[in-house]
């Protein structure tokens, strides 16, 4: 009740403190994840309305810090929660955002999963389970680049640069996949025929995020492609 009286980002708020304190102890696990439970399927009913990021970019800021936290003090939490997989569909829908903080806490969440994952080796057999070949890489690869072409604007490209960094880092081989199917799913598009942008064109900008996938030469890259759709 408090909460719906006051609103979410206080409590959101609040919560990222308590994980903060706590959430290293296991003793403590089964309480962060009934708020992680808690407070997601508030935040996920809210940004499912229409407009809904765009409407709350604050609840969409303080929501993923607050799974940035639990993400880096106890993984596991988040994983075993079933609010894992709503939390990377919102994460992906997120990437569209125009809010500078609201984008950048969305890109930290997805860009901590990953490099957490990477450093324990049960948790990236997890993440590969049940986020790479689990359908969402496609979705992630697809939205990044969508989002920088047709949604954000171009001062926000170099936040949204560091989630095709963090994809290539934790499994390379997967990265060039899900970019190739982005492309793919690209070159379908109404927009790519209008602006008469070529395969060569396409082809020239996949080899190299391929080739350099760090964030900085990521975003040099997508700022010189979006021209031909711009």
């Amino acid at each position: 009740a408090l909460v719906n009286h006051n609103g979410l980002s206080c409590f959101l708020y609040l919560g990222g403190i308590i994980v903060d304190e706590f959430g290293a102890s296991p003793a403590y696990s089964d309480g962060i994840s009934a708020l992680l439970t808690h407070y997601s399927g508030k935040v996920l009913q809210q940004l499912s309305e229409d407009d809904g990021f765009r409407n709350h970019p604050d609840t969409v800021d303080d929501f993923f810090r607050l799974a940035i936290r639990v993400t880096q003090k106890c993984p596991q939490v988040l994983f075993a929660s079933d609010t894992f997989l709503p939390i990377l569909d919102a994460a992906v829908r997120g990437l569209h955002v125009h809010h500078k903080e609201a984008l950048v806490s969305v890109c930290e969440f997805l860009d901590t999963l990953f490099s957490t994952a990477a450093r324990e080796q049960h948790l990236r057999a997890e993440v590969s389970r049940r986020v790479v070949a689990g359908g969402f890489g496609d979705q992630l690869m697809t939205q990044a680049l969508f989002a920088v072409l047709f949604s954000l604007p171009r001062h926000l490209i170099n936040h949204i640069s560091v989630v095709y960094q963090a994809l290539s880092q934790f499994d390379p081989d997967a990265f060039q996949l899900f970019l190739a199917h982005a492309f793919q799913a690209l070159s379908v598009r109404e927009e790519t025929a209008k602006n008469k942008v070529s395969e060569q064109q396409m082809r020239a900008c996949y080899d190299q995020l391929t080739a350099s996938p760090g964030h900085r030469e990521v975003a040099k890259t997508l700022k010189q492609f979006v021209k031909f759709y711009r």
